[in-house]
């Protein structure tokens, strides 16, 4: 059988990919056709979320670092970002010990980069 008619499409970010189907899919037949192109799928690693019309469980499953519902995501985003700011309490007391660049490269990198993950530009 082609891979055309087993794979599903595919939405990849780095080594993780979500298959998205409007139907079921024997994810064995996918494994097979994954492993001849030597794209081998961990097993343990597998889930599956069926999204159906009418039913709100499906926003707060992550997917590829992501929570599915915009809404729900911003919320984590701002919550994790909140709470790297506050890991870096001591930094900003430091006064003139450390610069303003350095602080600003690092409020950038643990804090900035937390909250915009995954956005798009």
């Amino acid at each position: 059988m082609s891979p055309e008619k087993v794979l599903p499409r595919e939405i990849a970010y780095a080594d993780d990919v979500n298959l998205v189907a409007v139907q079921d899919i024997d994810i064995e037949e996918v494994g097979k056709v994954l492993e001849k192109y030597n794209l081998p799928v961990n097993v343990d690693k597998t889930e599956f979320t069926n999204l159906s019309r009418g039913e709100t469980n499906w926003q707060t499953t992550k997917k590829v670092g992501t929570l599915i519902g915009d809404q729900e995501d911003i919320e984590r985003r701002k919550q994790l970002s909140s709470a790297a700011l506050v890991k870096l309490k001591n930094v900003w007391l430091k006064g003139d010990k450390i610069t303003k660049n350095t602080k600003l490269k690092l409020y950038k990198a643990l804090v900035k980069s937390v909250l915009t993950y995954n956005c798009g530009k």
